[in-house]
């Protein structure tokens, strides 16, 4: 995050806090002076930095706006609209999982190496938590478990209990 970004954010939750309406997708990057990209990446930081302070910032699907929405003291409406701004946030955010999940599992069976942005634990890391230990070890068994059948419904057992889909290499 540079100045530049920080200020362009700054500029969201101004013009989003005088536009009591909200503003399309197009009103918002015009009133910023940017494109539609740099606008929805500016709104992105803005809803971060906001919401510690209790507001959120985000694109309500029901009015194709977006708003920026007080919740303290806010009224039934003004909570609805903060509760579809997260849900339409969260729904994207699970489809995009959905895909990384299906990519990393592609990149696990087909290497053999371990694919993750977020620090996979070690086994010694993991070993203070069975989940995290049995995610280490499934994970890690993956590319060699034609070695064995045990092993095969061993690692099967726990991908289910994992909710990992395995799948036939």
């Amino acid at each position: 995050m540079n100045a530049t970004d920080l200020e362009l954010a700054r500029q969201v939750y101004r013009v989003l806090a005088e536009a009591h309406a909200g503003l399309s997708r197009e009103q918002l990057h015009q009133r910023l002076g940017t494109d539609e990209r740099k606008a929805r990446d500016a709104v992105a930081l803005a809803s971060e930095k906001a919401a510690p302070h209790l507001k959120v910032i985000g694109f309500d699907p029901e009015d194709q706006r977006y708003h920026l929405v007080d919740l303290v003291g806010a009224g039934p409406a003004e909570v609805a609209r903060a509760r579809r701004i997260i849900l339409f946030l969260a729904a994207y955010f699970e489809t995009t999982y959905q895909r990384y999940s299906a990519l990393a599992e592609a990149f696990v069976r087909g290497t053999g190496e371990g694919l993750d942005p977020v620090k996979q634990p070690t086994l010694l890391e993991a070993s203070t938590s069975p989940e995290q230990l049995l995610r280490v070890l499934t994970l890690a068994a993956l590319p060699q478990r034609r070695a064995s059948r045990e092993l095969e419904r061993a690692v099967a057992q726990a991908a289910e209990y994992l909710g990992l889909e395995v799948g036939t290499p």
